[in-house]
């Protein structure tokens, strides 16, 4: 698997900086974003919810 590039997602993102915006948002508490999942939704299936940009 690229590190860089998710198979079919049209731009390069590393999964270290993936998991620091993750982070990001987490110490700030935001709210949910245009998909409308909260993040204590999303951490129930961090694993397959994290790189999925």
């Amino acid at each position: 698997m690229n590190e860089l590039k998710a198979p079919g997602k049209p731009f390069l993102i590393s999964k270290r900086a993936d998991l620091e915006a993750y982070e990001k948002v987490k110490a700030d508490k935001a709210a949910p974003g245009v998909d409308a999942v909260s993040l204590a939704e999303s951490e129930k299936d961090l694993k397959n919810n994290l790189y999925k940009i």
